[in-house]
């Protein structure tokens, strides 16, 4: 027995030398640049590494934030990693086509060039944008992609597929990344962004990603530093364009900003069938929450607007939850599952989101793109604060003591 454990030790030995063997020979014969190419970091931080709360308990949700934090530092560290890594290679083999791939990937992921990170990754587990940012080294990278997107454009060895892909990661990943301001004075360049959209466009006739991105530029509005006078300058840079579309979007920004105006008008019937109709609620500050099942943001938004329902609610405040849905008979009891967790005891309505469902028809006159989508109407249903204005946590609750406390 003894010989025979012995003869297997050696065998898995010999194995072993042979596959190191064959390693070394095998790396003598890579070329300097497919052994620099192995090196290529690809250790992105997995979903899981987050270490979930229960998401619908408010007293785990800073011992969240900081978990988030921590994989957020990791995540910027490894962008920037990427990146680095790549302008070495691009600067080492300025020949070899593999630079053109990994352009594409460090677009995909795009560092946000936080002068201190830890605080830039709480900032951004907070949804925070105002933050000291490394001014040197982004203006130094938008130098360096000048030039590389100048020869990924020439190069024949580019497929037009893969430059369609590049420009969409542009208008997306590079579209959010510009929240980052070193000072609430900061701009975002509205027409640059838009001949950017045109030209998208024109060139892939993709109209539909593009408005995608359009609508959540209006939405986030306060992230990105813009106001009234911005959103007026965006709206008319809409509309001299060429494409329908984006006029049709347009037209659903203008009547989201009619609402602080005209009251919202909904009525429809909740889960346990009562009439939802905000005629009945004049007379009281309303929050209405459109979300849905695969919006993890609208889901950790529903403890803190929980603990503003209890604590304001016997002065005048109620809240609507309106969950919007393509396959209600599947979805309805998970939604409700949620909603009774929340520990949420205000009207929940699902709205179908089928072409001509309410729903749909809600988001197609607003020109909504997508959910979280948070209103908040005064006594009179008129639009008092929408969108990012309730990033941040905390932001609620003051918004609605700020109302009662005048009234």
């Amino acid at each position: 027995m003894k010989k025979i454990k012995l003869v297997i030790a050696l065998l898995f030995s010999v194995i072993s030398m042979v596959s190191i063997a064959q390693e070394k020979l095998s790396n003598s014969h890579k070329s300097e640049a497919d052994q620099y190419w192995e090196t290529k970091p690809i250790c992105y931080p997995p979903a899981s590494g987050v270490t979930l709360p229960d998401k619908y308990n408010q007293k785990d949700f800073d011992r969240y934030i900081e978990s988030k934090t921590e994989v957020n530092i990791y995540d910027e560290l490894f962008r920037r990693t990427l990146r680095e890594w790549g302008i070495r290679f691009w600067t080492l083999f300025p020949n070899d086509q593999r630079r053109f791939e990994w352009l594409v990937t460090s677009r995909l992921y795009e560092p946000a060039y936080f002068a201190n990170v830890r605080e830039g990754a709480r900032a951004k587990a907070e949804k925070k944008y105002v933050v000291q940012l490394d001014t040197l080294a982004k203006n130094g990278w938008k130098i360096l992609y000048c030039q590389y997107l100048k020869e990924f454009l020439s190069s024949n060895e580019v497929s037009e597929q893969r430059k369609e892909i590049l420009f969409r990661q542009e208008l997306s990943f590079g579209f959010f990344n510009k929240k980052w301001r070193n000072s609430k004075q900061e701009k975002f360049d509205l027409q640059q962004h838009v001949l950017q959209s045109v030209d998208f466009a024109k060139r892939y006739g993709a109209e539909g990603p593009v408005v995608n991105m359009l609508g959540v530029l209006y939405r986030d509005r306060n992230d990105f530093g813009l106001d009234d006078q911005d959103i007026d300058k965006y709206l008319a840079l809409l509309k001299a364009t060429e494409f329908s579309a984006f006029h049709q979007q347009a037209r659903g920004i203008e009547s989201v900003r009619k609402l602080y105006k005209i009251p919202l008008k909904l009525q429809t019937k909740s889960v346990d069938g009562k009439l939802v109709d905000l005629e009945k609620y004049k007379g009281k500050l309303v929050l209405v929450d459109f979300w849905s099942l695969g919006c993890t943001v609208c889901i950790e938004k529903m403890p803190e607007i929980k603990q503003v329902f209890d604590k304001y609610n016997s002065k005048g405040f109620e809240v609507i939850s309106a969950c919007i849905s393509g396959y209600i008979n599947e979805d309805k009891k998970k939604i409700e599952q949620i909603h009774q967790k929340t520990g949420a005891n205000w009207p929940l309505a699902i709205l179908d989101f089928r072409p001509g469902g309410l729903g749909r028809k809600i988001f197609d006159t607003y020109g909504w793109q997508g959910v979280p989508q948070l209103l908040l109407l005064d006594e009179e249903g008129k639009l008092l604060s929408s969108g990012s204005e309730f990033r941040t946590k905390g932001s609620l609750e003051k918004l609605v003591k700020q109302h009662l406390d005048k009234n």
